[in-house]
């Protein structure tokens, strides 16, 4: 698929941080456990979960990175994962977030890397499975 970035909004092609305290019409699922061979993680993965508000605080302590091969060296990647949508700015978006700390945001264009290192934001640990 080409993107064609003349027809793109600033909104589209800068999503930031900054951004992410003007979120609306937030639906978050309930985690998922993607590979049940993880002995004991089962119930963990059943008992991560955000609301609008902790989900909002986790998006804004994270960071943003270029490309999904820089976020999946830095976090681990746990099979538990919390999907959802939102708006913002009248655009409707997509995420998975990953409990290692890494989450992707995307809509139908264009696709946004994000993490929140416990490395170096103890904030993070709060939000992150157990």
């Amino acid at each position: 698929m080409i993107i064609d970035l003349t027809s793109a909004t600033e909104q589209n092609l800068n999503l930031s941080i900054k951004d992410f305290s003007k979120i609306e019409r937030i639906y978050i699922d309930n985690s998922v456990l993607l590979n049940k061979q993880y002995f004991g993680l089962e119930k963990a993965c059943k008992g991560w979960k955000f609301n609008e508000e902790s989900l909002k605080e986790f998006f804004k302590i994270s960071q943003k990175y270029e490309d999904w091969q820089t976020s999946y060296r830095i976090f681990d990647q746990i099979p538990c994962v919390i999907r959802g949508r939102f708006s913002l700015d009248n655009i409707d978006y997509f995420f998975e977030i990953n409990a290692g700390g890494s989450f992707e945001i995307w809509n139908n264009n264009y696709k946004f890397y994000f993490g929140c290192d416990n490395k170096q934001n103890k904030k993070c640990d709060i939000f992150l499975l157990d």
